[in-house]
């Protein structure tokens, strides 16, 4: 998260930034998903095992969220997911 706390209408200046480390050699490939709970907030297409990705404006109601992200892998690496990070959107 580029900051724990935006304010609603202006969820674009949030940044949401991914990087997933291989144990081993290589750079995982693919995508992260971030979700909320069921909901998915974004999609991210990795390069070089990095990725990241913009709410857009009013995408999020005022209220509190709970932010995973979740690597799907791929033949060469096992999927994986974050610890949350609290998202606050506020009026």
């Amino acid at each position: 998260l580029s900051a724990a706390t935006i304010t609603y209408g202006n969820e674009h200046a949030e940044k949401l930034t991914v990087v997933v480390a291989a144990r081993y050699a290589g750079r995982p490939a693919g995508t992260v998903q971030i979700t909320a709970g069921r909901a998915t907030i974004c999609t991210i297409r990795l390069t070089a095992a990095k990725g990241s990705c913009r709410l857009s404006a009013k995408q999020l109601p005022v209220g509190s969220y709970r932010l995973i992200a979740s690597y799907a892998g791929n033949p060469d690496f096992t999927g994986s997911a974050s610890a949350s990070r609290k998202l606050t959107v506020k009026r």
